[in-house]
């Protein structure tokens, strides 16, 4: 099955495709070396989405549960480098 692997660098979103078995996890994806590569580059703060929605373990599955369907799109998050409210609040004064 097709899946997808977006992260950012340097303000570009880069997206690549990878064929995985059917039911592989997001493990077994960020096991791959070129995603391995990817995010050995990432701060310490980044976290692990499908589509949209963090694999926290809350609402959805930590990333070693989670099984993939075919077209997902997995993604990495970095932490915010500057917090949206203070920014805008800075803006309006």
């Amino acid at each position: 099955m097709k899946i997808f692997f977006s992260y950012s660098e340097n303000n570009i979103t880069h997206l690549k495709s990878f064929e995985l078995a059917e039911g592989s996890t997001v493990d077994e994806l960020l096991e791959i070396d070129e995603v391995r590569q990817v995010i050995e580059f990432q701060n310490a703060d980044y976290k692990i989405g499908v589509n949209g929605e963090i694999l926290d373990g809350k609402f959805f599955p930590v990333p070693k549960k989670y099984r993939l369907q075919e077209g997902e799109r997995v993604e990495i998050y970095n932490s915010l480098k500057v917090d949206p409210k203070d920014n805008r609040k800075k803006r309006a004064l």
